[in-house]
């Protein structure tokens, strides 16, 4: 990838230098914003006030509109509740997030895909939902095909999470076609051998992308960062992490593995999440306009896990964080280390850069597929109704099937042996699996966070 100066240190010092905003229409609504949130805003804030918008205090005149949905829809309180929109307004949200932030619906589309044993799917794991008896029966098949070297990660919809094996994993049928779990439960096949750190810890990489805009669907990436001694039982929290490096390290260690690693990582990455949008925008309207909104945008994080054994690139859990407010600070990237506060900085300012162009491009009726301003991102899917661009990449693939009689389970070092999960005692998995069945969701349709 191309390497691009540092933003940060430019933007703020001409933002010293000079009283003039950056953009010639900033004093108009055009470039106004509304953010009533607190901490958990102000690095987006920051990126907002350095491309020169100017934050108002009441959302009716402001172009952009930040509002909290799952506060909104699980508190229903008064300050929470979104404004009605004008046609030049937008939400930090896609008009239809919920047909792919909503688990059940997200998981509906994804397994009619991967049901179908395409090799396009690979880097999605297969889920089933064990609240649901049709996919319990699917899964009891296929533990019989599988063998008994296979393991499962079995979780719940706040993410805790345990490792069974495919004996387990019958248990866990039993229980719930006994009728003793109380919520949504799910079993996802776990990635074998994955790919270790230097320190023997496991790792994964978090990768950002933007949905840019439904109209058209303009969707771009961008490089995250690695998790190091990542917790396997709370996978989505980031403070429980060992340590965090820059994605110059995660390069440098797979290079040390085998030549133009990276690019081989990066590019199934692009690939795989170019392929998970256009199977939404195909099949659903996550990626289209609503009757009351004409367009928003919404950032997404994204863990993957790399083979040992293949080098493919796999989703941890099918769970694409989405998060431009989700009322839990800096839910996407922790700033306990000065690499990531660059980080957030990138991210945000890259994002406004795109969504400013954007939207002056949208208010002069202008062609809005090819942008000037891009930051730090890169477009892997773009279409309209007569034009569809994809990222694409061909690898040779090997099937999964074939490397399980050598599956195990990798723990993470960092986090201290009475913590882990441990597969080979019975008594310590069925504690935890005990926990996951007791919890309650409330009877509420849980989404993707």
């Amino acid at each position: 990838p191309r390497r691009y100066p540092s933003p940060l240190v430019k933007q703020q010092q001409h933002l010293l230098s000079s009283s003039k905003p950056m953009f010639v229409n900033a004093s108009t609504r055009e470039h106004t914003y509304f953010m009533p949130c607190g901490k958990n805003c102000h690095a987006f804030q920051r990126a907002v006030r350095s491309v020169g918008w100017i934050k108002l205090n009441s959302a009716e005149n402001a172009r952009l509109v930040f509002t909290d949905m799952n506060k909104e829809a699980n508190e229903g309180k008064e300050k929470f509740q979104r404004p009605e929109l004008e046609a030049w307004q937008r939400y930090n949200h896609l008009p239809n997030r919920q047909n792919f932030t909503t688990r059940e619906l997200f998981l509906d589309t994804i397994n009619a895909h991967i049901q179908r044993d395409d090799p396009e799917f690979d880097f999605l794991p297969p889920t089933y939902r064990m609240h649901q008896t049709s996919e319990r029966r699917i899964f009891e098949r296929n533990i019989k095909e599988d063998g008994k070297h296979a393991y499962w990660m079995y979780w719940n919809r706040d993410l805790k999470t345990t490792f069974v094996n495919s004996k387990q994993a019958k248990d866990v049928i039993k229980l719930h076609d006994e009728g003793e779990a109380k919520q949504r439960n799910y079993m996802t096949r776990y990635t074998c051998n994955p790919m270790t750190w230097s320190d023997g810890n496991t790792f994964m990489i978090r990768v950002f992308w933007l949905a840019a805009s439904v109209d058209p669907v303009l969707v771009y990436y961008q490089d995250g960062y690695g998790r190091i001694g990542y917790n396997q039982t709370y996978p989505q929290k980031l403070q429980w992490d060992y340590k965090a490096v820059t994605m110059e390290e995660v390069e440098e260690y797979l290079e040390s593995k085998s030549p133009d690693l990276i690019i081989h990582v990066r590019n199934q990455i692009k690939a795989s999440l170019a392929s998970l949008v256009n199977v939404f925008h195909q099949h659903t309207n996550a990626f289209v306009p609503s009757s009351d909104r004409e367009d928003g945008f919404e950032l997404f994080a994204t863990d993957f896990v790399i083979s040992q054994d293949t080098y493919q690139v796999e989703l941890y859990l099918p769970s694409p964080y989405s998060d431009t407010l989700t009322g839990n600070p800096y839910s996407f990237t922790m700033e306990d280390y000065y690499f990531l506060v660059q980080k957030n900085h990138e991210l945000f300012y890259s994002t406004m850069l795109i969504l400013t162009e954007l939207w002056d491009k949208q208010m002069q009726r202008q062609d809005q597929l090819v942008l000037q301003q891009t930051g730090q991102y890169q477009m892997i899917y773009a279409a309209t109704e007569s034009f569809k661009y994809k990222f694409e990449y061909a690898t040779k693939k090997k099937r999964r099937k074939k490397l399980l009689s050598s599956c195990k389970v990798v723990h993470s070092k960092a986090v201290p042996a009475s913590q882990r999960v441990k597969q080979r005692k019975r008594s310590k998995a069925e504690s935890t699996i005990q926990d996951i069945l007791s919890s309650d969701d409330g009877g509420e349709e849980s989404e993707i966070q």
